[in-house]
């Protein structure tokens, strides 16, 4: 069975209903939880696998309401610190709609999870136990303690020999703290953190925005030009970084905020081979996804489905399909967490896009 451990927060989810803003408030407001972390591990535990989380937690109701979401999704919990010191870090979310972007706001300072050192955890007995260790690049745009809890695990669990993988999920709205009176470097620290890293996941803005690739990118048509455009985006991370065994990312199309287009594409540096999909016939034919339910822990859902699908299938382009098909999937349920079982998969890989009644 497939073990896989995961560092980082468990937030406190709030959205006005009816696609409202804020600006629009007193309204009804959703509270639920999230966190790109625990959306992978939810994943990783519905498919199939073994999950264990690595966090830390306000001892209040709040908190103890959160812990018994992963109990619902069988996530291990025991490496999870609970403490009277700091809150829950929360994010609150404007859904789009039609020409409306979607909108977040965090509030995540002096969450628990940012008063806590990498002493303080038990890394070298969750890493004991499990194969492979998930990571964020929300996560360390938190603080200078989380930042280095995640560069110091990195380095541990490489020489343990796990392997690492990171989904890059690059945040503009945080990276805001300071290291030696100096503004913090999101490029140096999530290269830091990729050195040690098998697995790498974003899209092409985390790839641009962490790394400041600038390749040029002609008019978005699935066409033979982006096919190349994304090759060649992938071989300038895998030669800055040639530890890394495999780099997928995600391709979306917004035609709003309800429709979206969404494939993949991946690079195996070992044989130097590249894999898109959906593969139709040697051709890119990405799905249409319309309408959005919620697009939130999409990324997770390609990511931890990969890693699943990794360990699951002998060919590659089985395991970048089921990823896809399971981040397509997580838009049609609501919250940050993705429900589609295997079967769930499997079914839309073999070709049910239509949603039909199941008798």
């Amino acid at each position: 069975m497939l073990k896989v451990c995961a560092f980082g927060e468990m937030m406190i989810r709030l959205v006005p209903l009816n696609k409202a803003v804020f600006a629009s408030l007193p309204e009804n407001v959703e509270f639920s939880f999230g966190g790109s972390e625990i959306n992978f591990l939810a994943n990783i535990s519905n498919l199939g696998g073994k999950a264990f989380f690595i966090s830390a937690m306000p001892n209040n109701s709040l908190a103890n309401a959160a812990l018994r979401q992963l109990d619902k999704f069988k996530i291990n919990r025991n490496y999870v610190k609970l403490s009277n010191k700091g809150r829950m870090g929360i994010y609150f979310v404007e859904e789009g709609i039609a020409n409306r972007p979607s909108f977040v706001i965090y509030d995540r300072k002096w969450s628990t999870i940012n008063l806590f050192k990498f002493e303080d955890y038990q890394f070298n007995k969750v890493f004991a136990k499990t194969d492979i260790f998930h990571i964020s690049g929300i996560t360390p745009a938190l603080s200078e303690n989380v930042m280095y809890c995640i560069v110091r695990s990195a380095r541990l669990a490489k020489e343990m020999g796990l392997e690492v993988s990171c989904d890059l999920n690059y945040r503009s709205l945080l990276w805001d703290y300071k290291i030696r009176d100096e503004n913090v470097n999101p490029e140096r620290i999530m290269s830091e953190i990729a050195v040690y890293c098998d697995y790498l996941f974003g899209n092409e803005t985390d790839i641009q925005q962490f790394f400041n690739i600038d390749i040029r990118k002609k008019e978005y048509e699935y066409e033979q030009d982006n096919i190349v455009y994304y090759e060649n985006l992938l071989l300038s991370i895998s030669k800055r970084f040639p530890s890394i065994k495999i780099i997928a990312l995600s391709i979306r199309k917004s035609i709003n905020a309800n429709s979206n287009y969404m494939g993949g594409v991946l690079y195996i540096r070992e044989t130097n081979q590249f894999f898109f999909s959906p593969n139709i016939y040697n051709k890119f034919k990405p799905y249409l996804i319309t309408p959005i339910c919620d697009r939130i822990g999409s990324g997770d859902a390609f990511s931890s489905g990969f890693i699943f699908g990794l360990k699951k299938f002998k060919k590659i382009q089985y395991a970048l399909d089921f990823a896809v098909a399971s981040s397509v999937l997580k838009h049609t349920y609501r919250g940050d967490f993705n429900y589609a079982s295997f079967d769930d998969v499997k079914s839309l890989m073999r070709g049910d896009r239509f949603g039909r009644i199941r008798r």
